[in-house]
């Protein structure tokens, strides 16, 4: 959970400069920001129901390693398209 946080308070500052970049206007650039939290207030509840079941180490090894993955798979890629689809994919598991 401390490496999503250090990478979502790293992203943060920066994200309205890429956004404008990409030519999002500022209520697009709320949303963006406000899906974070809303995700993490929609699967929480899925996910402690999960380790409950199966067990709260093993909840922590499927997070860090669906962590892990993208961040090597952005490591080796070298095309840009990669390393896009490879972020969302990060987004999504974390």
């Amino acid at each position: 959970m401390f490496l999503v946080m250090v990478g979502f308070g790293i992203i943060i500052p920066v994200l309205p400069f890429y956004a404008e970049n990409f030519g999002a206007s500022p209520a697009e650039l709320g949303w963006l920001m406000a899906v974070y939290p809303v995700m993490q207030l929609l699967s929480a509840s899925v996910w402690r129901r999960f380790s409950d079941r199966i067990g709260h180490r093993r909840v922590m090894m499927i997070g860090i390693i669906s962590l892990a993955m993208p961040f090597f798979l952005m490591a080796i890629s070298s095309y840009t398209f990669h390393n896009n689809f490879i972020s969302i994919q990060k987004k999504m598991l974390s």
